[in-house]
């Protein structure tokens, strides 16, 4: 799992934890995400990327129920699973 990732200019600390009792959470205030280290690493990548669409939504201020905004979610990160875009990109640097 990655440790840090960076959002709209920002670096956020990415930590895995047992101590959450959901699947993750994100902590503006610390700049901080916690994921779930009871789930599969993808499964974490999964959340991970949910977590980062909702600090996304929220720093634009952009309004959209949270069901939304899961289904958002999942659909960009299968874009990007599906076409391996994240190595493309992580290439082209």
């Amino acid at each position: 799992m990655v440790k840090k990732v960076r959002i709209l200019g920002i670096d956020w600390s990415v930590e895995v934890t047992d101590e959450i009792d959901c699947f993750g959470e994100c902590h503006p205030g610390k700049l901080k995400i916690f994921i779930n280290s009871k789930l599969s690493e993808a499964a974490q990548y999964y959340i991970l990327f949910h977590e980062i669409t909702e600090i996304i939504i929220n720093e634009l201020e952009i309004e959209m129920e949270h069901k939304d905004l899961t289904a958002l979610s999942a659909v960009l990160y299968a874009v990007i699973q599906d076409n391996a875009l994240a190595t493309t990109l992580t290439k082209e640097k």
